[in-house]
């Protein structure tokens, strides 16, 4: 029963039968006293003792810790000051009552259990202080913040609302002195750990209704409570900051009383306590900084400066990051403050208090640097110069005299800087010395970081916080991952920079990247870091020339010169930049030096200029090929015999797959159809579905392409490294280029139906260009591969050159009978290329040559084919063809007619050979993925119709 329950005289008992009684007591309590301070009539002793059992009441009520008699007790005594609420007449009885209720927070045991009934204390105390400064004549708070957005019919209650406070104040001028209330904040030392926190939410809840209202009376509405502070909440860091309203007359007195509590508390609170209770004011301070008026946005700011200077006199622990939770306002701050150039004061000032802290807590910031950095980010892409200016000013003293101490924020540094070169809406050409500037500082944080400076630095800091040395040399070298951490976010920002619109900026990044990659990477990279440079920095710049879609002059026909570069105000990154980001990457893999294990790595730079080579751009196809030659020409330069061998023989297989990619998919499919797949030959469907544009760029990269090919056989077979595989496959890529231009020439109704969609022109299209060019490269390098000591490499050479030579005498014959019948008038149709015979007459003269000078066993051999077509070119136009026909007829013939040696057909390849695939993708090539039109398919080499 309740009475055995009380019946033993413990303390826990007494204070549970106090508060049970004092349940009872409370109401009926409060309704004499509030009855007896409302009758005026009653006198004055009446009132005093009416007034000291409120108090006594209130204090009751908080030592037994019961918060709705607590906080009904207090708001009564609040109401009857007069001063919390709509204006009343000030009576001594009312003074008497704020003289009672701020002596409330004077008793330890009701000060540290008031709880949410310091709202009505505090919000009485604020308007007391206002009402002392009218009464000595000084300039309120308010008065310097006056609003110049509100209207004018609001005068007059203002002018209203003055008269009445200053009546107010003679009334409670008496009251209490500026001690007694410097006093009320100063007890807050004395809370708990848990009181002292609820008494800055309260303050904080008075402070937002001044800066909202310019009246503290409406402090409910801005009470934070934890829900609001966790993530997710209304004043989370990831929420834009709820706006506070614009009064004509805001007040900062409760801000200045949560500065001067937080500066008393600050070196007294354990750090997790503190911790909890910054929480409330960051917040707070983190909205006031985004007031709708400048001039409290600014004064707020400068509050959370000083607060700021004291709380980095202390040095942070280890594994804390207090600082960077401290500093977090200024960001919240600065981001509310963004997007208007008429709130370019507050944010340029946020800025200009950051570099005072750094300059006077330099060697005190920790885990700070981050907000900071953070700031100083944001304030790079400000649409006001003067902030950025200042912001990139900030940064610079950073770099010069506190590098040391932000190396454990490299990561940060290097965002920061990369911020300020980066294009922005409003670029111009100051800010583009700014980014150049900020390239340069991004280099010199790159030597930094390969000198070993930011470790040791990082190293040093570490030690400093944790007491001790790390274990291990001081100049060991980190492992992979570790120094790629810190390369991988520059290196990715330079590369960023060079997709820049603005060319200075861009060209200078992209020389920057490749200094950095030269002068530090060779030094600090193993060949996996290599690889991710490439893949995911250098390859990754080229993707701006595949999205460039600016005119630009575009070639007639294949055989034409280049086009000339446009006017410099049209000129594009296409023109500009990609030649030289194609430069660095070819550059970069020729300086690795072609050991083994970059071997992996030629492939994917083959694949990545395969893909320049195959796109619509003709500007970019022609830099692809460029491209193509120097990294063979790389290749070539590589001295180590056993890996240049491997190497040789992946980029001749890549070489021949991009060879391959280039011919127009549509064309090729239809000039050299799949037998599997069902046939359509519907030339002018066909022409009318070309574009133009993309297949003249792959007609160009077609025609320039044998070239490369030519280039590297010959060098692969000076050095001795061609194998027979990389010998087989750039050997079937020539075969097809050829046999696709020579199906083309060939094919007089899709000729013409291209002269009549126009696709070279006014002229009739032709490639024999294309195929007297394969031809020839193919020709040399099958000469110098006949020549070679290496049996395998010889016996693949020998029956395909002399099925060239057979295939390229035959095609001559047959063009001369087709001019004699063109000149008769014997033929139909569009006639062949006016060009054909003269461009073909060089390689079939040295065709001739070279079965002239064949042994006489092989010269006999080829009789069968040989003698049909001499006795056709006997009679040929070309007169040195003519001659050396002659000669063959007087000199070889006979001998080789009446040898007993049997004449046989060419040694081509067998059916079997033919039908299996010349060329298939080697593993280590990586696949396109951004030409899913290209087929990979076998041809016939050399061979010509029997």
């Amino acid at each position: 029963s309740a009475t055995e329950k009380f019946s033993k005289p413990s303390p826990a008992n007494k204070v549970a039968a106090a508060a049970k009684m004092f349940e009872v007591a409370w109401g009926p309590g409060l309704s004499a006293f509030s009855h007896a301070l409302e009758r005026i009539f009653h006198g004055p002793r009446p009132t005093a003792l009416a007034l000291r059992g409120l108090k006594i009441s209130a204090c009751l009520a908080c030592a037994l810790e019961l918060d709705v008699a607590a906080l009904s007790l207090v708001n009564a005594l609040a109401s009857f000051t007069t001063l919390d609420g709509p204006f009343k007449v000030m009576l001594p009885r009312n003074a008497a009552c704020v003289e009672a209720l701020l002596g409330l927070t004077a008793v330890p045991d009701c000060a540290e259990n008031l709880g949410s009934a310091w709202l009505p204390v505090l919000r009485v105390a604020s308007r007391v202080a206002h009402l002392r400064l009218l009464t000595t004549g000084a300039r309120t708070d308010d008065a310097y913040f006056t609003s110049t957005h509100a209207p004018d019919e609001k005068e007059y209650a203002d002018r209203k609302l003055r008269d009445e406070e200053s009546a107010r104040a003679l009334a409670a001028h008496s009251v209490l002195t500026d001690a007694s209330l410097d006093e009320l904040y100063a007890r807050s030392t004395k809370l708990s750990a848990v009181g002292v926190e609820r008494f800055v939410a309260e303050l904080c809840a008075v402070s937002a209704a001044e800066l909202s209202t310019g009246d503290p009376s409406s402090g409910t509405q801005y009470f934070l409570d934890e829900e609001d502070l966790r993530p997710g909440g209304k004043y989370d860091d990831l929420q834009p900051l709820p706006p506070l309203g614009d009064p004509r007359r805001p007040r900062v007195a409760a801000l200045q009383r949560l500065v001067d509590v937080a500066d008393m508390n600050v070196h007294l609170r354990p750090r997790l306590a503190w911790d909890r209770m910054w929480r409330v004011l960051a917040a707070h301070f983190a909205r006031a900084g985004a007031h709708a008026n400048a001039d409290v946005a600014t004064y707020a700011v400068d509050s959370l400066r000083q607060l700021s200077l004291k709380f980095l006199a202390k040095e942070e622990l280890k594994a804390f990051t207090f600082q960077r939770a401290f500093l977090k306002p200024f960001e919240r701050a600065f981001r509310a403050n963004q997007g208007s150039i008429e709130r370019a004061p507050v944010r340029a000032y946020i800025v200009a208090c950051l570099d005072v802290l750094v300059q006077a807590r330099a060697s005190k910031i920790r885990s700070g640097w981050k907000s900071i950095l953070g700031v100083l980010k944001d304030a790079s892409g400000d649409p006001d110069r003067a902030v950025s200016q200042a912001a990139f000013e900030a940064l610079g003293r950073v770099l010069d005299h506190h590098m040391a101490l932000v190396a454990p924020d490299f990561v940060s540094v290097v965002g920061t800087a990369a911020a300020f070169a980066s294009y922005t809406s409003f670029s111009d050409e100051a800010r583009s010395a700014t980014a150049l500037e900020a390239l340069a500082r991004l280099d010199a944080c790159a030597r930094a970081l390969a000198d070993g400076s930011i470790r040791a630095a990082t190293r040093a800091a570490s030690a400093s916080r944790d007491g001790d040395l790390p274990e291990g040399p001081e100049n060991e070298p980190p492992p992979d991952d570790a120094q790629l951490e810190l390369w991988w976010p520059l290196l990715l920002g330079l590369a960023r920079l060079v997709a820049d619109p603005r060319e200075k900026v861009r060209n200078a990044a992209l020389a920057t990247l490749r200094r950095v990659l030269e002068r530090d990477g060779l030094k600090e990279f193993g060949a996996e870091t290599w690889r991710l440079v490439f893949r995911g920095v250098l390859f990754p710049c080229l993707e701006s020339a595949w999205t460039d879609d600016a005119p630009r002059p575009a070639s007639v026909r294949p055989t034409d010169p280049p086009p000339g570069p446009p006017p410099p105000s049209e000129a594009s990154w296409l023109d500009t930049t990609a030649p030289a980001v194609l430069d660095c990457i070819v550059g970069l893999y020729a300086r690795l030096g072609g050991s083994r294990e970059h071997t992996p790595l030629l492939g994917e730079v083959l694949a990545l200029l395969g893909d320049c080579v195959c796109q619509d751009a003709e500007r970019l196809a022609r830099l692809g090929v460029d491209a193509l030659e120097r990294l063979c020409q790389a290749v070539s330069s590589f001295t180590d015999p056993e890996t240049s061998e491997e190497g040789w023989d992946v980029c001749c297989r890549g070489l021949a797959h991009v060879v391959e990619r280039a011919l127009p998919p549509a064309l090729d499919a239809y000039l050299r159809p799949d037998p599997r797949s069902p046939k359509d030959r519907d030339a002018d469907a066909l022409a009318a579905s070309l574009p133009r544009a993309p297949t003249l760029a792959r007609l160009v990269a077609s025609l320039r392409l044998p070239r490369v090919c030519g280039l590297l056989l010959s060098d692969a077979a000076k050095r001795g490294s061609l194998t027979e595989q990389g010998a087989d496959a750039l050997l079937g890529a020539l075969a097809g280029s050829r046999q696709f231009a020579c199906a083309f020439d060939a094919d007089g109704p899709l000729r013409k139906a291209c002269l009549t969609s126009r696709l070279m022109g006014a002229d009739a299209p032709d490639l024999v260009a294309q195929r007297v060019s394969a031809g020839s490269e193919a020709f040399a390098a099958l000469q110098r591969a006949f020549s070679s000591t290496n049996e395998g490499i010889r016996s693949l050479a020998e029956p395909r050159l002399l099925g060239l030579c057979r295939d390229v005498l035959r095609e001559y014959a047959s063009a001369e009978r087709r001019a004699l019948a063109e000149k008769a008038g014997k033929t139909a149709g569009l006639p062949q290329p006016a060009q054909l015979l003269d461009s073909a007459t060089p390689l079939a003269l040295e065709a001739l040559a070279f079965v002239r000078d064949l042994d006489a066993q092989a010269f006999a051999k080829h009789c069968a084919w040989l003698v049909p077509v001499l006795s056709e070119l006997i009679v040929c136009q070309s007169v040195p063809l003519r001659t050396t026909v002659a000669a063959v007829f007087a000199t070889r013939l006979p001998s080789a007619l009446l040898s007993t040696t049997r004449p046989e057909r060419v040694q081509t390849p067998t059916d079997a050979a033919l039908a299996a695939p010349v060329f298939s993708q080697p593993a280590d090539v990586a696949s396109p993925a951004r030409h899913p039109g290209t087929v990979s398919r076998a041809y016939k080499l050399f061979e010509s119709p029997a």
